[in-house]
Protein backbone atom coordinates (compact mmCIF):
# COMPACT_ATOMS: atom_id res chain seq x y z
CA UNK A 1 0.00 0.00 0.00
CA UNK A 2 2.88 2.16 0.37
CA UNK A 3 3.99 2.03 -3.11
CA UNK A 4 0.22 2.65 -4.34
CA UNK A 5 0.16 5.48 -2.20
CA UNK A 6 3.86 6.38 -3.12
CA UNK A 7 2.84 6.48 -6.78
CA UNK A 8 -0.62 8.23 -6.68
CA UNK A 9 0.85 11.22 -5.07
CA UNK A 10 3.50 11.85 -7.47
CA UNK A 11 0.27 11.43 -10.32
CA UNK A 12 -1.71 14.28 -8.24
CA UNK A 13 1.98 16.13 -7.96
CA UNK A 14 2.04 16.22 -11.76
CA UNK A 15 -1.44 17.73 -12.17
CA UNK A 16 -1.51 20.04 -9.44
CA UNK A 17 2.00 21.20 -11.41
CA UNK A 18 -0.03 21.74 -14.67
CA UNK A 19 -3.00 23.05 -12.85
CA UNK A 20 -0.89 26.11 -11.12
CA UNK A 21 0.86 26.58 -14.47
CA UNK A 22 -2.35 26.96 -16.82
CA UNK A 23 -3.65 29.29 -14.03
CA UNK A 24 -6.45 26.72 -14.02
CA UNK A 25 -6.87 27.65 -10.54
CA UNK A 26 -7.37 31.36 -10.75
CA UNK A 27 -10.86 32.64 -10.27
CA UNK A 28 -10.60 35.19 -13.14
CA UNK A 29 -9.66 32.36 -15.37
CA UNK A 30 -13.02 29.79 -14.52
CA UNK A 31 -15.32 32.71 -15.42
CA UNK A 32 -13.15 33.81 -18.38
CA UNK A 33 -13.91 30.32 -19.79
CA UNK A 34 -17.37 30.21 -18.74
CA UNK A 35 -18.37 33.81 -19.96
CA UNK A 36 -15.49 33.01 -23.42
CA UNK A 37 -14.04 35.68 -22.20
CA UNK A 38 -10.80 34.16 -21.45
CA UNK A 39 -10.69 30.19 -23.31
CA UNK A 40 -7.42 29.29 -22.32
CA UNK A 41 -8.62 26.50 -19.35
CA UNK A 42 -10.67 25.25 -22.01
CA UNK A 43 -8.01 24.69 -24.45
CA UNK A 44 -6.03 23.17 -21.87
CA UNK A 45 -8.56 20.83 -20.96
CA UNK A 46 -9.44 20.21 -24.86
CA UNK A 47 -5.70 19.54 -25.47
CA UNK A 48 -5.50 17.17 -23.01
CA UNK A 49 -8.71 14.92 -23.89
CA UNK A 50 -6.90 15.09 -27.64
CA UNK A 51 -3.80 13.81 -26.52
CA UNK A 52 -5.17 11.35 -24.49
CA UNK A 53 -7.86 10.07 -27.09
CA UNK A 54 -5.03 9.78 -29.66
CA UNK A 55 -2.94 7.69 -27.01
CA UNK A 56 -5.43 5.25 -26.18
CA UNK A 57 -6.56 4.91 -29.68
CA UNK A 58 -3.10 4.35 -31.13
CA UNK A 59 -2.81 1.71 -28.56
CA UNK A 60 -6.21 -0.21 -29.41
CA UNK A 61 -5.02 -0.04 -33.18
CA UNK A 62 -1.68 -1.68 -32.34
CA UNK A 63 -3.07 -4.46 -29.92
CA UNK A 64 -0.88 -3.33 -27.61
CA UNK A 65 -3.66 -1.73 -24.94
CA UNK A 66 -3.92 -4.61 -22.69
CA UNK A 67 -0.23 -5.55 -21.97
CA UNK A 68 0.83 -2.01 -21.67
CA UNK A 69 -2.31 -1.81 -19.34
CA UNK A 70 -3.71 1.30 -21.95
CA UNK A 71 -7.92 0.09 -21.66
CA UNK A 72 -9.32 2.92 -20.06
CA UNK A 73 -12.52 2.33 -18.10
CA UNK A 74 -15.49 3.35 -19.25
CA UNK A 75 -17.82 5.76 -16.98
CA UNK A 76 -20.56 4.15 -15.81
CA UNK A 77 -24.43 5.21 -17.22
CA UNK A 78 -26.52 6.43 -14.07
CA UNK A 79 -29.59 7.97 -15.81
CA UNK A 80 -31.24 10.92 -14.86
CA UNK A 81 -29.05 11.41 -11.86
CA UNK A 82 -26.20 13.33 -14.56
CA UNK A 83 -28.69 15.95 -14.66
CA UNK A 84 -29.27 16.43 -11.40
CA UNK A 85 -25.45 16.03 -10.57
CA UNK A 86 -24.56 18.11 -13.16
CA UNK A 87 -26.91 21.57 -12.52
CA UNK A 88 -25.80 20.86 -9.07
CA UNK A 89 -21.91 21.23 -9.95
CA UNK A 90 -22.17 23.62 -13.02
CA UNK A 91 -24.21 25.99 -10.52
CA UNK A 92 -21.45 25.79 -7.89
CA UNK A 93 -18.27 26.16 -10.21
CA UNK A 94 -20.28 29.14 -11.92
CA UNK A 95 -21.14 30.81 -9.00
CA UNK A 96 -17.53 30.31 -6.99
CA UNK A 97 -15.20 29.27 -9.35
CA UNK A 98 -14.15 25.81 -7.88
CA UNK A 99 -13.71 22.54 -9.09
CA UNK A 100 -12.76 19.11 -6.46
CA UNK A 101 -9.33 19.43 -7.64
CA UNK A 102 -8.65 23.14 -8.01
CA UNK A 103 -9.90 23.44 -4.31
CA UNK A 104 -6.98 21.17 -3.37
CA UNK A 105 -4.28 23.50 -5.75
CA UNK A 106 -5.79 26.94 -4.78
CA UNK A 107 -5.02 25.43 -1.10
CA UNK A 108 -1.54 24.56 -1.93
CA UNK A 109 -0.33 27.66 -3.59
CA UNK A 110 -2.80 30.10 -0.86
CA UNK A 111 -4.49 31.94 -3.88
CA UNK A 112 -6.74 34.52 -2.94
CA UNK A 113 -6.97 37.24 -0.33
CA UNK A 114 -9.28 35.38 1.73
CA UNK A 115 -7.50 33.72 4.35
CA UNK A 116 -8.92 30.10 5.95
CA UNK A 117 -11.33 30.13 2.29
CA UNK A 118 -9.40 27.86 0.59
CA UNK A 119 -9.23 25.18 4.16
CA UNK A 120 -12.67 25.71 4.12
CA UNK A 121 -13.33 24.44 0.94
CA UNK A 122 -11.75 21.43 1.66
CA UNK A 123 -13.10 20.82 4.66
CA UNK A 124 -16.68 20.86 2.66
CA UNK A 125 -15.40 18.58 0.43
CA UNK A 126 -15.35 16.10 3.07
CA UNK A 127 -18.29 16.97 4.64
CA UNK A 128 -20.16 16.71 1.21
CA UNK A 129 -19.44 13.08 1.05
CA UNK A 130 -20.75 12.33 4.55
CA UNK A 131 -23.95 14.10 3.06
CA UNK A 132 -23.58 11.79 0.18
CA UNK A 133 -23.66 8.97 2.32
CA UNK A 134 -26.90 9.86 3.56
CA UNK A 135 -29.18 10.93 0.78
CA UNK A 136 -27.54 8.11 -1.56
CA UNK A 137 -30.00 5.16 -0.84
CA UNK A 138 -33.18 7.59 -0.67
CA UNK A 139 -32.18 8.58 -4.15
CA UNK A 140 -31.56 5.25 -5.62
CA UNK A 141 -34.71 4.34 -4.17
CA UNK A 142 -36.51 7.25 -5.73
CA UNK A 143 -35.46 6.20 -8.95
CA UNK A 144 -32.66 9.36 -9.23
CA UNK A 145 -29.62 6.77 -9.17
CA UNK A 146 -29.73 3.57 -11.31
CA UNK A 147 -29.43 1.02 -8.86
CA UNK A 148 -27.20 -1.12 -11.16
CA UNK A 149 -25.18 1.80 -13.44
CA UNK A 150 -24.51 0.84 -17.21
CA UNK A 151 -21.20 1.08 -18.74
CA UNK A 152 -22.68 2.62 -22.67
CA UNK A 153 -20.17 3.69 -24.91
CA UNK A 154 -20.78 5.90 -27.70
CA UNK A 155 -18.77 3.38 -29.95
CA UNK A 156 -20.61 0.77 -28.49
CA UNK A 157 -23.80 2.10 -29.26
CA UNK A 158 -22.79 2.53 -32.88
CA UNK A 159 -20.77 -0.79 -33.42
CA UNK A 160 -17.35 0.42 -34.19
CA UNK A 161 -13.89 -0.04 -32.90
CA UNK A 162 -12.68 1.78 -30.32
CA UNK A 163 -9.54 2.60 -31.47
CA UNK A 164 -10.50 4.36 -34.83
CA UNK A 165 -13.24 6.16 -32.95
CA UNK A 166 -11.16 7.34 -30.30
CA UNK A 167 -8.39 8.46 -32.88
CA UNK A 168 -11.55 10.32 -35.20
CA UNK A 169 -12.37 11.83 -31.44
CA UNK A 170 -8.72 13.67 -31.40
CA UNK A 171 -9.13 14.79 -34.54
CA UNK A 172 -12.27 16.50 -33.67
CA UNK A 173 -11.42 17.19 -30.90
CA UNK A 174 -7.71 18.93 -31.93
CA UNK A 175 -9.77 20.82 -34.60
CA UNK A 176 -12.12 22.28 -31.71
CA UNK A 177 -9.29 23.83 -29.86
CA UNK A 178 -7.70 25.47 -32.79
CA UNK A 179 -10.94 27.04 -33.51
CA UNK A 180 -11.42 28.50 -30.02
CA UNK A 181 -7.57 29.18 -30.18
CA UNK A 182 -8.47 31.19 -33.46
CA UNK A 183 -11.66 32.43 -32.85
CA UNK A 184 -11.84 32.97 -28.85
CA UNK A 185 -9.65 35.36 -26.56
CA UNK A 186 -7.05 34.85 -23.76
CA UNK A 187 -6.53 36.93 -21.32
CA UNK A 188 -2.50 37.30 -21.33
CA UNK A 189 -1.27 37.79 -17.75
CA UNK A 190 2.31 39.46 -18.76
CA UNK A 191 5.37 38.05 -16.53
CA UNK A 192 7.42 40.88 -14.44
CA UNK A 193 10.44 39.69 -16.64
CA UNK A 194 11.27 38.64 -20.09
CA UNK A 195 11.28 35.01 -20.46
CA UNK A 196 14.20 34.08 -22.15
CA UNK A 197 15.65 31.02 -21.21
CA UNK A 198 14.65 27.74 -21.11
CA UNK A 199 14.26 27.96 -17.01
CA UNK A 200 12.84 31.52 -17.91
CA UNK A 201 9.97 29.35 -19.34
CA UNK A 202 9.47 26.61 -17.11
CA UNK A 203 9.22 29.33 -14.10
CA UNK A 204 6.66 31.23 -16.42
CA UNK A 205 2.47 30.84 -17.10
CA UNK A 206 2.58 28.23 -19.77
CA UNK A 207 1.12 27.61 -22.85
CA UNK A 208 -2.12 25.98 -23.41
CA UNK A 209 -0.49 23.46 -25.27
CA UNK A 210 2.48 21.90 -23.10
CA UNK A 211 0.11 22.07 -20.13
CA UNK A 212 -2.76 20.00 -21.74
CA UNK A 213 0.03 17.46 -23.03
CA UNK A 214 1.06 17.05 -19.13
CA UNK A 215 -2.12 16.44 -17.85
CA UNK A 216 -2.92 14.14 -20.36
CA UNK A 217 0.48 12.28 -19.36
CA UNK A 218 -1.11 12.28 -15.86
CA UNK A 219 -4.42 10.91 -17.25
CA UNK A 220 -2.69 7.95 -19.04
CA UNK A 221 -0.01 7.27 -16.02
CA UNK A 222 -3.20 7.00 -14.02
CA UNK A 223 -4.69 4.39 -16.45
CA UNK A 224 -0.93 2.55 -16.67
CA UNK A 225 -1.50 2.17 -12.51
CA UNK A 226 -4.69 0.41 -13.00
CA UNK A 227 -6.34 3.98 -11.48
CA UNK A 228 -8.43 6.74 -12.54
CA UNK A 229 -7.75 10.29 -12.41
CA UNK A 230 -10.58 11.56 -10.53
CA UNK A 231 -10.93 13.94 -8.08
CA UNK A 232 -14.60 13.78 -6.66
CA UNK A 233 -13.74 9.37 -6.26
CA UNK A 234 -10.48 10.38 -4.65
CA UNK A 235 -11.69 12.60 -2.39
CA UNK A 236 -14.50 10.00 -1.76
CA UNK A 237 -12.16 7.49 -1.18
CA UNK A 238 -9.49 9.96 1.49
CA UNK A 239 -13.08 10.61 3.38
CA UNK A 240 -13.55 6.48 3.78
CA UNK A 241 -10.04 6.39 4.58
CA UNK A 242 -9.94 9.27 7.47
CA UNK A 243 -13.11 7.35 8.85
CA UNK A 244 -11.61 3.74 8.86
CA UNK A 245 -8.66 5.44 10.89
CA UNK A 246 -10.94 6.83 13.56
CA UNK A 247 -13.03 3.54 13.43
CA UNK A 248 -16.43 4.39 12.15
CA UNK A 249 -15.91 2.99 8.34
CA UNK A 250 -18.14 4.08 5.81
CA UNK A 251 -18.97 0.42 4.68
CA UNK A 252 -21.88 1.53 2.36
CA UNK A 253 -19.72 3.82 0.02
CA UNK A 254 -16.27 2.07 0.38
CA UNK A 255 -16.95 -1.52 1.80
CA UNK A 256 -13.04 -2.22 1.93
CA UNK A 257 -9.78 0.18 2.44
CA UNK A 258 -7.58 -1.39 -0.36
CA UNK A 259 -4.49 -0.64 -2.23
CA UNK A 260 -7.17 1.15 -4.98
CA UNK A 261 -8.57 3.32 -2.33
CA UNK A 262 -4.78 4.10 -0.86
CA UNK A 263 -3.62 5.47 -4.75
CA UNK A 264 -6.58 7.76 -5.21
CA UNK A 265 -5.56 9.16 -1.43
CA UNK A 266 -2.14 10.14 -2.46
CA UNK A 267 -3.92 11.05 -5.75
CA UNK A 268 -5.83 14.14 -3.80
CA UNK A 269 -2.97 14.54 -1.73
CA UNK A 270 -0.95 15.12 -4.33
CA UNK A 271 -2.19 18.14 -5.84
CA UNK A 272 -0.96 20.01 -3.03
CA UNK A 273 2.44 19.83 -2.94
CA UNK A 274 2.59 20.12 -6.58
CA UNK A 275 0.55 23.28 -7.00
CA UNK A 276 3.54 24.63 -3.67
CA UNK A 277 6.51 23.24 -5.52
CA UNK A 278 5.28 25.18 -8.92
CA UNK A 279 4.18 28.23 -7.30
CA UNK A 280 7.30 28.55 -5.19
CA UNK A 281 9.42 28.73 -8.87
CA UNK A 282 6.59 30.61 -11.22
CA UNK A 283 7.61 34.13 -12.28
CA UNK A 284 5.13 36.06 -10.66
CA UNK A 285 2.70 39.06 -13.70
CA UNK A 286 3.97 42.06 -14.06
CA UNK A 287 2.32 44.20 -11.23
CA UNK A 288 1.61 41.69 -9.01
CA UNK A 289 1.53 42.28 -5.63
CA UNK A 290 4.24 40.12 -4.39
CA UNK A 291 3.26 40.63 -0.05
CA UNK A 292 -0.72 40.00 -0.81
CA UNK A 293 -0.35 36.64 1.34
CA UNK A 294 0.61 38.76 4.49
CA UNK A 295 -2.44 40.95 3.62
CA UNK A 296 -5.05 38.56 3.68
CA UNK A 297 -8.00 38.97 5.33
CA UNK A 298 -10.56 37.16 7.42
CA UNK A 299 -14.30 37.26 5.60
CA UNK A 300 -16.79 34.93 7.45
CA UNK A 301 -18.87 35.16 4.28
CA UNK A 302 -16.35 33.81 2.44
CA UNK A 303 -15.24 30.77 4.71
CA UNK A 304 -19.00 30.28 4.87
CA UNK A 305 -19.23 30.62 0.73
CA UNK A 306 -16.03 28.52 0.29
CA UNK A 307 -17.06 25.61 2.84
CA UNK A 308 -21.33 25.76 1.19
CA UNK A 309 -19.43 25.19 -2.21
CA UNK A 310 -17.53 22.49 -0.88
CA UNK A 311 -20.78 20.66 -0.11
CA UNK A 312 -22.45 21.09 -2.98
CA UNK A 313 -19.19 20.14 -5.17
CA UNK A 314 -18.90 16.50 -3.39
CA UNK A 315 -22.93 16.24 -3.33
CA UNK A 316 -23.28 17.32 -7.16
CA UNK A 317 -20.38 15.21 -8.44
CA UNK A 318 -20.78 12.11 -6.35
CA UNK A 319 -24.87 12.20 -7.84
CA UNK A 320 -23.69 12.99 -11.36
CA UNK A 321 -20.86 10.63 -11.19
CA UNK A 322 -17.68 12.90 -11.87
CA UNK A 323 -16.26 16.25 -12.20
CA UNK A 324 -14.28 18.60 -14.44
CA UNK A 325 -11.29 15.99 -14.42
CA UNK A 326 -13.33 12.70 -13.65
CA UNK A 327 -16.10 13.39 -16.18
CA UNK A 328 -14.65 15.69 -18.95
CA UNK A 329 -10.78 15.54 -19.26
CA UNK A 330 -10.45 11.95 -18.01
CA UNK A 331 -13.65 10.22 -19.24
CA UNK A 332 -14.48 11.93 -22.58
CA UNK A 333 -10.96 9.82 -24.25
CA UNK A 334 -13.22 7.08 -23.65
CA UNK A 335 -16.15 8.15 -25.19
CA UNK A 336 -18.86 7.06 -22.67
CA UNK A 337 -22.24 8.02 -22.46
CA UNK A 338 -22.17 9.13 -18.57
CA UNK A 339 -19.31 11.57 -19.06
CA UNK A 340 -21.13 13.31 -21.92
CA UNK A 341 -24.09 13.45 -20.67
CA UNK A 342 -22.86 15.10 -16.84
CA UNK A 343 -20.14 16.94 -18.50
CA UNK A 344 -22.23 18.59 -21.25
CA UNK A 345 -24.67 19.27 -18.33
CA UNK A 346 -22.67 21.28 -15.72
CA UNK A 347 -20.92 22.95 -18.65
CA UNK A 348 -24.04 24.14 -20.20
CA UNK A 349 -25.67 25.50 -16.40
CA UNK A 350 -22.49 26.83 -15.83
CA UNK A 351 -22.49 28.69 -18.81
CA UNK A 352 -25.79 29.77 -18.66
CA UNK A 353 -25.39 31.23 -15.03
CA UNK A 354 -22.56 32.63 -16.51
CA UNK A 355 -24.54 34.93 -18.58
CA UNK A 356 -26.85 35.51 -15.74
CA UNK A 357 -24.21 36.62 -13.50
CA UNK A 358 -21.60 38.08 -15.43
CA UNK A 359 -22.01 38.38 -19.17
CA UNK A 360 -24.92 41.43 -18.77
CA UNK A 361 -22.50 43.26 -16.90
CA UNK A 362 -19.13 43.01 -18.83
CA UNK A 363 -17.71 45.39 -16.42
CA UNK A 364 -17.51 42.20 -13.40
CA UNK A 365 -15.27 40.26 -15.68
CA UNK A 366 -13.27 43.49 -16.94
CA UNK A 367 -12.81 44.18 -12.64
CA UNK A 368 -11.77 40.59 -12.13
CA UNK A 369 -9.15 39.90 -14.75
CA UNK A 370 -7.65 43.39 -13.66
CA UNK A 371 -7.01 41.77 -10.22
CA UNK A 372 -5.75 39.21 -11.54
CA UNK A 373 -2.46 41.28 -12.53
CA UNK A 374 -2.52 41.79 -8.76
CA UNK A 375 -3.04 38.86 -7.07
CA UNK A 376 -3.00 35.33 -8.28
CA UNK A 377 -6.95 34.89 -7.60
Amino acid sequence: MIASSFFGLLTGMLFGVALYKVGAVRYSRVVGMITLRDCKVMKFAFTAIAFTSMVYGLAAIMGVASSWNLVPRVMPFTGWSHLIGGVIFGTTMAVTGYCPGACMARFGHAAGIHRFAPISAIIGLFVGILIYSVIKMPLIDAGIIMARPQAISLYGLMGVSYGAMALAFAVVMTIVTLLVDRFLPEKIYQPAQELVSFTDRLRGEWHWLPAGILASCAIILSTVQGGYLGFSGSILASTAFLADLIGVPIDMLVPKINSGIIWRVGLFVGLFPGAYLASLTAIPAKGMDLNYKRKKVFSLAAIIKAFVAGNALSVGAMVGGGCTTGAFMAAFPTLSLGSFAMAGTFFVVAMAWGFLLYTRDSSIVSELQSRGNEVYD
